[in-house]
């Protein structure tokens, strides 16, 4: 900051007499650069400093407490949104009307009494305007003990009626993803968005496929350094992953978590529906200070206690408003209301932006990690309270990673003689490896899978040979393969599919002659794949749209048979 002498020689004359009579000091000089040397001089004397801190009223005391205790400087917008605004005017004004009389404020006050002046010091975004006591002052102010950093100020709850636990979904959800893009060709948009073929292929293998989570999962990938583009396609770097597939479910989970903190091309703030924030390229957020204030005040928390939502947000604004603005700027940031166009400036407007983003990351990322559980009246309901879970409590330091203990490892692959194969969730790696081979059948903390003809051909396609494929069934299961499978695994190594299934119609006329006629048109009779007797006939289940609407040209209407009973003609 700027020595006091700098500061009273960018002063008016006008101003300079008003600190000397503030002070009890002659100003004996009557051109403003001379007078500015002469306060300057007197201002730094002990004994005088002394006796302006004596008289100072409690209220510009306490403001300038918070100056000291800060280590001299605040951003303008923070400090004087606690002490009052101070004026900028011009001598004229000043003295005319002897605002120093009736100041605003404290903060005003110490502005008249030359406690106080404006700069700048460079932040995160740029120049903030801050104000600040000149260094030779701030070393005779009387530096008060240091209080204890402001916590929360914040009760539990009773227990919601509906609870939504968090689980470890997303874990399991990543290793879906990452055996699709070994597996498939994935070529994301220009956007870095994928495919809407390539995300309608991946939506069944994902316990929740959810469109904002699914691109919360690719961020966290693009933050690790998992991907890489090959020829426009996304490809694995294979070593880290594997490290993570082999690691314990809880560093698994430590991995993502730290990868959230420090990911910096997701931006909760830019994704809240309720807001528009514009690109004008005069201000931006750094969403990690977002999160860091999130986890900082987490940890005041009791695990496996539920508070209210409302609660923890309005405790977080009182004590660290600012959280995601450290220049406490509340005007320069162009964000809209996404229903109105209302632009959401000044301090009043912190409820409905950073009190929806405080709900945003605990609804969504911190639920999705498994750190939190979320609370609610019922299961539509959106969620008014939510608890750290165990998981949550070692994430912002209030408890140590269980470790997995040789009772809890998860059971070994089952294997079953017709093909399909059993997997716990949390034996990831395996089910990874397993996932490139064979078709997934059933979702959940037991995933199922079957060995098919499909599956085998993709895993060719791969490079991952049948004699590879038993290998690791029988490595992973810990059980040599049921033979029937062993053996039609090896048949189809040397023979390839020898039984193939087609998806068909039973087409069934009532009337006698019918289906003769039908199978004699040129126009409908192509689409009978076969004639099974004189009133039925298959029809390949792609080709019966078709059908129907030839046999509407004949005067025919066709119907499906449900498995209540009727039919067609």
């Amino acid at each position: 900051m700027r020595p006091l002498g700098e500061c009273l020689l960018d002063t008016d004359l006008t101003h300079l007499r008003i600190i000397a009579r503030l002070w009890g000091l002659e100003l004996k000089a009557g051109r403003q650069r001379e007078a500015a040397l002469e306060l300057a001089e007197k201002m730094v004397a002990p004994e005088v400093v002394a006796e302006v801190w004596e008289a100072l009223p409690p209220e510009q005391k306490a403001a300038l407490q918070a100056l000291v205790e800060a280590g001299g400087w605040m951003p303008t917008p923070v400090f004087t949104r606690r002490f009052g605004q101070v004026r900028m005017v011009g001598p004229g004004r000043l003295e005319r009307e002897r605002l120093w009389e009736a100041p605003l404020g404290p903060a005003e006050a110490l502005w008249f009494r030359g406690l106080l002046f404006k700069g700048f010091r460079q932040g995160a975004e740029g120049p903030q305007e801050v104000l600040f006591i000149p260094p030779e002052l701030l070393a005779l102010l009387p530096r008060p003990p240091t209080p204890p950093a402001p916590t929360l100020e914040i009760r539990p709850i009773p227990d919601p009626p509906h609870r939504r636990p968090a689980d470890d979904a997303l874990l399991d959800d990543l290793v879906a993803l990452l055996a699709f893009l070994v597996s498939e060709r994935v070529r994301p948009r220009a956007d870095g968005g994928w495919p809407e073929t390539a995300w309608e292929a991946l939506r069944p293998h994902l316990r929740e496929p959810d469109g904002e989570r699914f691109a919360f999962l690719l961020a966290l990938l693009e933050g690790l350094g998992w991907t890489r583009r090959v020829e426009g396609r996304l490809a694995l770097r294979s070593r880290p992953v594997v490290a993570w597939l082999q690691a314990p479910p809880e560093a698994q989970r430590q991995t993502l978590v730290e990868a959230w903190r420090g990911l910096t091309g997701w931006n909760e703030l830019w994704r809240l529906p309720a807001l528009r924030p514009e690109e004008t390229g005069t201000w931006h957020n750094d969403p990690r200070q977002a999160r860091e204030a999130l986890f900082r005040h987490l940890a005041v928390l009791e695990p496996g206690a539920w508070y209210a939502i409302a609660d923890f947000i309005a405790a977080v604004r009182a004590v660290d408003p600012d959280f995601q603005r450290p220049g406490g700027d509340y005007e320069t940031w162009y964000i809209r209301d996404a229903l109105t166009g209302e632009y959401l400036s000044g301090f009043e407007s912190w409820e409905r932006v950073e009190g929806a983003l405080l709900r945003a990351l605990i609804g969504g990322p911190l639920h999705w990690l498994g750190l939190a559980d979320l609370g609610a009246l019922d299961a539509e309901a959106p969620p008014y309270a939510f608890r750290l879970t165990a998981a949550g409590a070692v994430a912002v330091g209030r408890g140590q990673p269980e470790g997995e203990a040789a009772g809890r490892a998860p059971p070994p692959l089952v294997v079953r003689p017709d093909g399909t194969v059993r997997v716990a969730a949390a034996r990831r790696h395996d089910r990874f490896r397993l996932a490139r081979v064979a078709d997934l059948v059933r979702k959940g903390p037991t995933y199922t899978y079957r060995l098919t003809a499909a599956s085998l051909e993709r895993a060719r396609r791969q490079a991952i040979t049948i004699p590879q494929i038993i290998a690791f069934l029988e490595e992973a299961s810990g059980q040599p393969l049921p033979k029937p499978l062993a053996q039609a695994l090896d048949r189809w190594a040397t023979r390839g599919v020898e039984v193939e299934g087609e998806p068909v119609v039973l087409l069934r006329v009532r009337t006698p002659g019918l289906l003769r006629r039908i199978a004699e048109s040129p126009r409908v009779g192509r689409y009978l794949l076969r004639v099974l007797n004189p009133q039925e006939a298959l029809v390949r289940q792609a080709d019966w749209p078709r059908l129907e609407a030839a046999l509407a040209e004949m005067g025919l209407l066709a119907g499906v048979q449900s498995p209540a009973g009727g039919g067609g003609e």
